[in-house]
């Protein structure tokens, strides 16, 4: 069963009126091919999708407290998830179990998988400084003319905002093909000419991300942390390594 919950037409930050799990999800006869596909277009477009409210309020409380409190075991602001944890509630699921997972199959297809860890990401409060622009490496031996699509799925475990550092990202960044270092630069420089966009969103909100496109965190001016789940490297099965 997709979890969702009922909710209003609030744009998320690709600015599309109701693109929002409850509005996605395949149990509505009415439109569920419409809104996927529409979803499909605004991530080939922008490089990331936002689908609102996913995860009820009590399970994104309790992923958040599990982050935090990871994070002050291990003393780490990026922690891998334990193996154990990603197959009971609050995690359990998380992307199986949402409407991120038809979405994914929608752009990866039917057997799309990941090699990777899950990770908890925590931007703290008190300004520290912005992350580098980077793009995210996917492992896979594949060789083709471009490099595979790749996403991250990341779950907005508290609100994503421009005050507490939410991570911006450049349309039309490198497609990841290029291999030599002066044409890196080069399609690195022309990507970065645009003004980045904002992810944000609300907590319980799913990104889809393409692994290809620059982004980087940014500063958290607020008095409380940013918490993210993240589980990156998403792939058509037959890429991974």
């Amino acid at each position: 069963m997709l979890d969702h919950t009922l909710c209003g037409t609030r744009p998320a930050a690709n600015g599309i009126p109701g693109l929002d799990a409850a509005v996605i999800l395949m149990r509505i006869e009415t439109e569920p091919a419409l809104r996927l596909d529409e979803a499909a277009r605004a991530f080939e477009r922008d490089g990331f999708v936002v689908l609102e409210r996913c995860l009820d309020p009590d399970r994104v409380e309790a992923a958040r407290q599990l982050c935090e409190q990871t994070a002050r075991r291990r003393n780490r602001l990026r922690c891998p998830v334990p193996y154990e944890l990603l197959h009971r509630w609050p995690l359990g699921g998380i992307v199986r179990g949402t409407v991120a997972w038809p979405l994914l199959q929608r752009l990866l297809g039917s057997q799309a998988a990941t090699g990777e860890f899950c990770w908890f990401r925590i931007c703290p409060p008190g300004g520290r400084s912005i992350e580098r622009v980077h793009r995210d490496r996917l492992r896979t031996k594949a060789v083709r003319k471009e490099a595979p699509v790749g996403i991250s799925v990341d779950v907005m475990l508290t609100d994503f905002t421009e005050d507490n550092g939410a991570t911006e990202i450049w349309r039309g960044s490198p497609t990841g093909c290029e291999t030599e270092p002066d044409e890196i630069r080069a399609a690195v420089a022309e990507a970065l000419r645009a003004p980045p966009r904002r992810i944000t969103g609300s907590a319980g909100a799913i990104v889809l991300r393409d692994h290809r496109a620059l982004h980087r965190g940014g500063v958290n001016t607020t008095a409380s942390p940013r918490c993210m789940f993240s589980s990156p490297g998403w792939m058509a099965a037959d890429l991974l390594a």
